[in-house]
């Protein structure tokens, strides 16, 4: 099985709507879609509004955005920091909120384990790789650079 990053379109702003297009439509069908992000503002504002759960896991230091601060008159800021990674707030649209647990499944990904590996996808990338100009390194820091 070979896996290669594909183009969706040349115009972003026509792939952005088209994909929030498919999202509101295939709730119609049964379809949902999951999607997984570490920051909550790096999911475009478009499909945030169109998420029916969130589920929020540890926070750490940099806490709630803004938009969910609220969560924090409910629940202590250190509880929602310092969750353990088995443990997950659910937020509904309407603001029903749960807490939950994830029981670890057998077949789940582990730390630092090569899924593409494990279930034998090898990628090609069908764009060739552009070598980045070289800036420097940390070791450069404060030396004049000549040319």
């Amino acid at each position: 099985m070979h896996a290669c990053r594909l183009k969706v379109s040349d115009n972003q702003i026509f792939a952005k709507s088209q994909m929030v297009y498919l999202i509101r439509e295939a709730r119609h069908v049964g379809l949902a879609l999951g999607l997984d992000s570490v920051r909550y503002y790096a999911i475009d504002v478009d499909i945030r509004n169109l998420s029916v759960y969130i589920i929020l896991k540890s926070q750490g230091l940099f806490g709630l955005t803004k938009d969910l601060n609220w969560l924090y008159s409910i629940s202590e800021p250190y509880i929602i920091r310092n969750m353990p990674a088995k443990h997950f707030l659910v937020v509904s649209r309407r603001g029903a909120i749960g807490v939950g647990q994830f029981k670890e499944l057998s077949w789940h990904k582990k730390e630092r384990e090569n899924i593409l590996k494990a279930v034998g996808i090898k990628c090609e990338y069908c764009e060739p790789v552009e070598a980045g100009e070289y800036r420097g390194g940390l070791q450069d820091c404060g030396r004049q650079r000549t040319r």
